[in-house]
């Protein structure tokens, strides 16, 4: 497995998961680790000084 592979676990059922207006939300079906996953990807990832000097280097070239 992936490191961020329990980010997207509730994407493996497609009966866990509606799209509502361009927008995905859970279904009333989904376990509980579906719904851990959901809230962990709606999750913004923490900016570090590296990622930051990364995508401050990419914007320049």
């Amino acid at each position: 497995m992936t490191r961020n592979s329990t980010r997207a676990h509730w994407l493996t059922n497609e009966k866990w998961y509606k799209i509502v207006d361009g927008k995905f939300q859970l279904t009333p079906e989904a376990p509980p680790e579906a719904k851990r996953s959901f809230a962990e990807w709606n999750r913004p990832k923490k900016m570090t000084l590296k990622r930051m000097l990364r995508t401050i280097r990419a914007f320049f070239f």
